[in-house]
């Protein structure tokens, strides 16, 4: 270490060694290259004595054995295309991983053994990754801004095209990255938008009653599997009523009928259900759990529901139980109209729905063991959970809209990747685009 006793250990002729290694136990590992062959060597640095571990290809490289001695790891760039490789002594390739930007950089054991740490350059800047020693599980420690940028410019393309006019805001964690509005909240006035405008979030309320809903459940006053039946006896035929759960109502399979027309001057809850109940006296379009149909009807039924559970206007629930506990203040029920409609009556901000999307998923709303439940897909409910629509098992998406005549909305949940989407339009086809635009970013490696 004082750098005395400098001693030469190796002398090999047209050999090309590198990367020595110390062992827990005291040898040096080398990875000695000659012709088109790549040798790892063991060194017993006292006596000078070398012995060979297995030969590969030349074209591997930063060969590293576990520390469990039962595999190793080597970069390679065959086909110009660089990989982190994960083989065991035997020289069999047990996981091969491409990078998701076009470099790979320095990787590393984990001291047990278990797991490889190592590097991407994505996007200009280096991530750090962890994979398991069988190759299984890979994911990302640090973030890159690459996809927020990639949002960004499609944001800002959008709106310079005049295909989009209002907010988006892309959070990463529990990070905000991006928050911007573009347009006119009033071409009259020539006001502009700013990421604090509030917006009718239409349907996009479906999933705060459906998250109020959830919360009876937990509270141990609500059952998935409650029939219709047990609040609306007599009001609906029996053969409808004793088939239809509530679990029914929040992933559109009750196989209720479409609501014809809303009251116009509704006063209580009651009003509502009168026109969810009228359609539903042709009996049921389909067998419940065996279809999804989209419909309001579910919603305005299942308003009545959480009165009668919480023993108290469904509104106010639903501020106590959801937008209290997730800092919801700037979210409110549009009541200008008489009684609040159940299924597209709330106004709110960008920034209060990724504070309720932060605190659903943090579990401070409902159990995290009923946030997966959830925002898992239910077979007999093609793409629904829970109140939200899931974009497949792969994508690991969870999502709702909302739209009506000069609004269109969306909340996205990024699951696996981390983040969080809320689009807020007032244009009748502003969201689709970006919200395109951003799904094909975020599907991206």
């Amino acid at each position: 270490p004082d750098g005395a006793g400098l001693r030469r250990l190796t002398n090999t002729p047209d050999v090309q060694e590198s990367h020595p290694t110390w062992t827990p136990d005291g040898e040096l590992i080398l990875s000695a290259v000659a012709g088109e062959t790549r040798t790892l060597l063991g060194l017993d640095p006292t006596t000078g004595r070398t012995r060979p571990l297995f030969e590969t290809p030349a074209h591997r490289s930063s060969i590293a054995i576990s520390p469990d001695r039962r595999r190793y790891f080597f970069r390679s760039s065959a086909d110009s295309t660089p990989r982190l490789h994960i083989a065991t002594l035997d020289g069999a390739v047990i996981a091969a991983i491409t990078p998701r930007g076009n470099t790979s950089y320095e990787a590393a054991w984990s001291p047990d053994g278990s797991k490889v740490a190592f590097y991407y350059d994505i996007g200009g800047a280096h991530q750090l990754f962890v994979v398991d020693a069988d190759g299984r599980n890979p994911r990302q420690l640090t973030r890159t801004a690459a996809t927020v940028n990639r949002v960004s410019l499609a944001f800002i393309q959008l709106a310079r095209e005049g295909a989009f006019s209002g907010v988006l805001l892309v959070a990463d964690r529990d990070t905000i990255q991006y928050f911007r509005a573009f347009g006119l909240a009033d071409s009259a006035s020539r006001t502009p938008l700013t990421p604090e405008t509030p917006f009718p979030l239409a349907s996009l309320t479906k999933p705060l009653v459906s998250v109020a809903a959830a919360r009876l459940v937990d509270e141990g006053r609500l059952s998935w599997d409650d029939s219709l039946s047990r609040f609306f006896a007599g009001a609906l035929p029996d053969s409808v009523a004793r088939l239809v759960r509530v679990k029914h109502l929040l992933t559109h399979t009750s196989g209720l009928r479409e609501v014809v027309t809303l009251p116009q001057s509704p006063s209580t809850v009651d009003d509502y259900v009168a026109s969810a109940l009228a359609p539903q006296r042709d009996g049921l379009a389909y067998v419940p759990g065996t279809r999804s149909q989209y419909t309001n009807a579910n919603f305005l039924l299942l308003a009545k529901i959480i009165e009668a559970r919480a023993g108290k206007p469904f509104h106010e629930y639903v501020r106590d139980a959801v937008f209290r506990p997730a800092g919801m203040v700037e979210t409110r029920f549009d009541s200008t109209a008489g009684y609040p409609a159940p299924h597209c009556c709330v106004t709110s901000t960008a920034r209060d729905l990724w504070r309720f999307a932060q605190a659903l998923q943090g579990g401070r709303v409902v159990r995290p063991a009923t946030v997966e439940l959830m925002l898992t897909p239910k077979p007999e409910a093609g793409s629904w959970g829970y109140g939200f629509d899931l974009l497949g098992d792969t994508a690991g998406v969870a999502s709702h809209g909302g739209s009506w005549i000069g609004q269109s909305h969306a909340l996205e949940l990024f699951r696996r990747a981390g983040y969080t989407v809320i689009i807020l339009s007032n244009r009748t086809d502003g969201r689709s685009p970006l919200r395109e635009r951003i799904r094909e970013i975020m599907a991206r490696p």
